[in-house]
């Protein structure tokens, strides 16, 4: 079985809050699938968790 993660990314500059992924743990095999950019910046990125492409 393919988990896929799909993420949207909006370009802002914070320098701190909450991470996505914790810096210690298990790490994850993901690949890139696929990803779109729109005008307004924001990018949207599609993973596929544990399994080449």
């Amino acid at each position: 079985m393919t988990y896929r993660k799909k993420l949207l990314v909006f370009p802002i500059a914070l320098g701190s809050g909450t991470r996505l992924f914790p810096r210690e743990g298990k790490r994850v095999d993901m690949s890139l699938a696929a990803s779109r950019t729109f005008d307004s910046g924001v990018v949207h990125l599609h993973h596929l968790i544990g399994e080449s492409r």
